[in-house]
């Protein structure tokens, strides 16, 4: 089973694009920007299926690369996500990759449609100590994003994938929450 949400921490960043994307007229090219994350929330999935509350943190950061009309060309990632169980046991993983932009139109409808190219760890790399890697997935995928003229997030899909993708199945869970119990 995949998690239950887009890698890479999608939803806040497609916000972001939605917002470049939508701002009217071309600015000239400005540094790249660097975001620092530093995030800690319940890990609703992992909660639920390991019976006991996982904490998830999220450290690092995130460069955006913009061109000359201010659009995102290049997301880098440095990001340290961290599972933590209720004694404390943890989980560590490094999430680390570039995303490409492609493209980005506009279709018949009006939405703007961005294609990216991600590279790296693509949302989720558990290695359990004694079991190795047991769920993950890392290698490149093209991906489409698709906002309405608003700015609004329509559509999220993998269009290619290659690479090592593990899902998290019950085997992999069990091992995961095995580890989180302590």
């Amino acid at each position: 089973m995949r998690l239950p949400f887009p890698s890479r921490l999608v939803a806040p960043l497609l916000l972001g694009l939605a917002a470049v994307l939508a701002a009217p007229g071309a600015a000239p090219a400005a540094p790249p920007e660097v975001v620092a994350v530093d995030d800690a929330f319940v890990d609703e999935f992992l909660t639920e299926a390991c019976g006991f509350e996982v904490l998830h943190t999220v450290e690092g950061t995130i460069t955006t690369t913009s061109d000359e009309d201010g659009n995102p060309t290049l997301q880098r990632f440095r990001l340290t996500e961290t599972l933590i169980g209720p004694t404390g046991a943890t989980l560590r993983t490094v999430n680390v990759g570039i995303d490409k932009t492609l493209s980005v139109v506009q279709d018949a409808a009006g939405n703007t449609v961005v294609t990216l190219m991600a590279t790296g760890v693509l949302g989720y790399h558990f290695q359990v100590p004694g079991e190795g890697v047991v769920a993950g997935n890392a290698g490149r995928e093209i991906r489409r994003i698709t906002f309405d003229a608003e700015g609004n997030f329509v559509d999220f899909a993998v269009i290619e994938d290659a690479g090592l993708s593990r899902d998290i199945d019950e085997a992999a869970v069990a091992a995961i929450c095995a580890s989180l119990a302590g």
